[in-house]
């Protein structure tokens, strides 16, 4: 029997027909194309929000999406990573704003190139020196819709990743014009992630998956009664 060492190592026709890309850390951007292209009668016509995008491919969760023809806004407080965004999806609505649930000076803190630059809570505002930190004016990602070329198009993804401002990004997102299927959100701490339950079920959304610190939730309206069982279930 030939040992491990000697076999060859290229991959064969099988390999390659069973490959799974992911760009996300934990595999959240497989885990979405499972529930989105089932649910998109053409799954190359989606339209997704990416509030916190970070990088257009290092942790992205709509990188794949993309990749498979998906367009749609992307949204971050620093402008480095918006100029990454309009350098590598031209195509999409990118945007350098600071999102909460409404507007008005807060301070803007973190190390460029790094993935925790953050709002400061109010709290901490008197706790950072002031040449560590920007100011910067929030929007709502109400108002950053209304001013996209996707403001009459049907929202099929929400991604929030806003470092620990998850959920007054979610307040300022219009329910009651835009019902995207899928919703992703990154709460690390159990309070928070309860505090964002409470929220999406009673905008009328199921929670069906976590990957890492990410919670989903899909809209309850578009749930098929094929749905695989382990994904209709509330905890996973």
């Amino acid at each position: 029997m030939a040992s491990f060492q000697k076999m060859p190592r290229r991959l064969c026709l099988e390999d390659i027909r069973d490959m799974k890309i992911s760009f996300s850390q934990h595999g959240e951007d497989l885990l979405l194309m499972e529930h989105l292209f089932a649910y998109r009668k053409n799954s190359k016509k989606g339209i997704y929000i990416d509030a916190g995008c970070y990088d257009p491919f290092l942790f992205s969760n709509t990188r794949l999406l993309n990749l498979h023809g998906w367009t749609g806004i992307n949204i971050d407080a620093a402008n480095d990573v918006v100029s990454k965004y309009n350098l590598h999806r031209p195509l999409d609505h990118n945007v350098c704003a600071a999102l909460s649930d409404q507007v008005e000076e807060r301070r803007f803190i973190g190390e460029i190139g790094t993935a925790t630059r953050r709002l400061l809570g109010k709290e901490e505002e008197n706790t950072f020196e002031i040449r560590k930190t920007e100011n910067v004016r929030t929007l709502t990602l109400a108002a950053v819709l209304d001013a996209s070329p996707f403001r009459n198009e049907t929202i099929d993804l929400l991604d929030i990743d806003c470092e620990l401002n998850d959920l007054a990004v979610l307040r300022g997102f219009p329910f009651d014009r835009k019902r995207p299927v899928i919703i992703c959100i990154e709460a690390h701490a159990a309070d928070e992630a309860e505090a964002c339950r409470q929220a999406l079920d009673a905008n009328g959304y199921m929670k069906i998956a976590t990957r890492g610190p990410t919670h989903f939730y899909r809209d309850k309206a578009s749930v098929p009664n094929g749905l695989p069982w382990y994904a209709r279930i509330a905890e996973l």
